[in-house]
């Protein structure tokens, strides 16, 4: 998930291999590690199918496949040096999920239009061995195998959810509790 990726150590410009794309990936506020920075990033997704047969052959049938198409493009700001060892992460991630071509129309699962699929603050800080994190918002939430709980990442439209979650991890230990609400908008 792109809210997990962290992009700090292009602070040190010994870490830097002059890929354009280091430069979408870590924006500076200021020249020192410890200044807050900006980061873009996006994914674009296109997708073939083609079903034959579909029902058995009864019912509307597909004539030449369908077009998927996925776009998230995403943006953070992190404040990553604040008071006491607090840190803080705002994320937003859009997405715009078409269904071209389809003569049996599209699917909730496939259409969306645009809309927003993330937006949420985080905010961490040490506490004995480990660190806890606060975070609220709509946001991806994803654990273990996902039959539970999870992005639905194989459909064109991913699944986020409207809520909270609090993490402690340490070395040995991850805690999650969460308060999570499925999008109305997503089946």
């Amino acid at each position: 998930m792109r809210q997990l990726e962290d992009y700090r150590y292009l602070a040190e410009s010994g870490n830097r291999q002059g890929a354009l794309w280091e430069r979408l990936k870590y924006i500076p506020f200021a020249g020192s590690p410890d200044a807050p920075f900006l980061t873009f990033g996006g994914e674009v997704r296109l997708r073939y199918e083609l079903i034959d047969n579909t029902d058995f052959g009864s019912g509307p049938q597909d004539s030449g496949g369908y077009l998927l198409t996925r776009y998230m493009p995403y943006v953070a700001l992190t404040l990553p040096n604040l008071p006491a060892g607090w840190e803080l992460q705002l994320f937003a991630q859009f997405e715009a999920a078409f269904d071209n071509y389809d003569d049996r129309g599209p699917g909730p699962i496939d259409q969306d239009g645009f809309d927003v699929l993330q937006a949420f603050a985080k905010i961490s800080a040490p506490l004995g061995t480990g660190t806890l994190s606060f975070q609220g918002g709509r946001q991806e939430i994803s654990f273990g195998t996902e039959r539970l709980l999870g992005t639905r990442y194989g459909p064109n439209v991913p699944l986020s959810f409207d809520g909270g979650l609090v993490r402690w991890k340490d070395p040995f230990w991850d805690f999650h509790g969460f308060l999570p609400e499925t999008r109305s908008s997503h089946p």
